[in-house]
């Protein structure tokens, strides 16, 4: 058949250089295309005494947060300074109020005095907007202790927050 092309010709080596091209790059997708978060579904928030709400909101989405993949996409942030965010810098992924996940443009914008930031450089805050949409904003706290985030869309308020005090893993988020 035409598509099988006798070793050691140009063509043949075209077409393995193309296979090993795609093998390589495919292979390194499997590792950046870690996902941060994942929808999830809430089971035991009734019977955990470590809940800390007392109900859930009405409506809410659950997530589950891998956060040595978050901690890895943040760790490049750039110091907010005086200027406004550009568009070059850290990407993070992070749930949008639809419910999927989305890219944002992040800077670390400490909240502490310099005093407290060296003897607390794991406690840190940062701010950004959606990617493709500017005008959603997003403020959030990462540590050892968990995240937290408050995002701003088209005059809503929208809340990610830890469900359980002894859960790193599992979080809510709701509007008020």
């Amino acid at each position: 058949p035409e598509y099988l092309a006798p070793v050691g010709s140009l063509e043949h080596s075209f077409k393995q250089f193309l296979f090993f091209t795609l093998l390589i790059l495919f292979s390194g997708c499997e590792v950046s295309a870690q996902t941060v978060w994942k929808e999830t579904k809430i089971s035991s928030f009734q019977t955990r005494s470590d809940a800390r709400m007392e109900n859930l909101p009405e409506s809410y989405s659950a997530y589950t947060l891998s956060t040595e993949v978050l901690r890895q996409q943040l760790k490049n942030a750039e110091m907010v300074n005086q200027r406004s965010v550009n568009t070059n810098g850290t990407y993070v992924e992070l749930p949008v109020p639809n419910g999927q996940p989305a890219m944002y443009h992040v800077v670390e914008q400490p909240v502490m005095e310099e005093g407290l930031m060296e003897k607390f450089p794991e406690l840190k805050a940062y701010k950004g907007f959606l990617a493709n949409r500017p005008e959603t904003q997003i403020w959030f706290t990462f540590s050892p202790y968990g995240f937290s985030a408050a995002i701003s869309d088209n005059g809503s308020v929208h809340y990610i927050d830890q469900l359980y005090q002894n859960d790193l893993e599992t979080y809510i988020m709701y509007d008020v």
